[in-house]
């Protein structure tokens, strides 16, 4: 028999079209707005542009009501199936959060959230097709990761999950991703967001 130790729990989610409509037309009403932030992040070399350096939390400065509701209702669920343990009066919020457009080419390296808790993506706009960019997740094994055993068709180096709209993904925010490149001719927008624990002197209402 084989024991599978130390899975690390990814929350994914694809609604119908009737769950996320007011979210999305909530964004599309924004939108106009946020794009006049975006700008190539400087730190880094992707070509993606973002308004993560504009703003701190999209979401709260825009009023989006219905996501912000939508993301708390399921963080919810993937913590209570993850069964994590809390001491009492610990407080998670929602406190960073940003809008991503990739054009054609454009993707993000490998890296991780590590000064926060739990990390998501909600997809706005994107294709049917693979090739707009998946998100791929990192294994953490470093012996793995150096092609050890048992690194084969089963346990795999990377995994991918492709991006649905309207579609959230949810995971620990060390856990190391990347975003493939956009090789359509359609851009790929997303919702990124950040959750933390007991952040001092907080005013955030975006709270668990």
């Amino acid at each position: 028999m084989i024991h599978e130790l130390f899975p690390i729990p990814v929350y994914t989610y694809e609604p119908t079209q009737e769950e996320v409509f007011a979210i999305q037309h909530e964004i599309a009403r924004a939108l106009p707005s946020i794009e006049k932030e975006l700008e190539a992040p400087k730190d880094r070399e992707e070509t993606l542009v973002s308004n993560v350096r504009t703003q701190l939390n999209t979401i709260t400065n825009y009023n989006l009501n219905n996501l912000a509701e939508y993301i708390k209702k399921h963080t919810r669920e993937y913590m209570k199936q993850a069964d994590v343990f809390f001491n009492e009066g610990t407080r998670i919020e929602l406190s960073r959060s940003w809008l991503n457009v990739y054009n054609n080419q454009d993707g993000q390296g490998w890296h991780g959230h590590a000064d926060a808790y739990i990390t998501g993506t909600y997809y706005y706009k994107v294709t049917d097709d693979l090739e707009s960019g998946q998100i791929s997740f990192r294994n953490p094994a470093p012996f793995m990761r150096n092609g050890q055993f048992p690194i084969g068709n089963k346990y795999t180096m990377n995994v991918d999950y492709p991006p649905v709209e309207g579609a959230l993904v949810l995971f620990p925010s060390w856990f190391e991703h990347r975003v493939r490149n956009n090789n359509t001719d359609k851009q790929r927008i997303s919702i990124s967001f950040d959750w933390f624990k007991n952040v001092p002197d907080s005013k955030e209402r975006i709270f668990i």
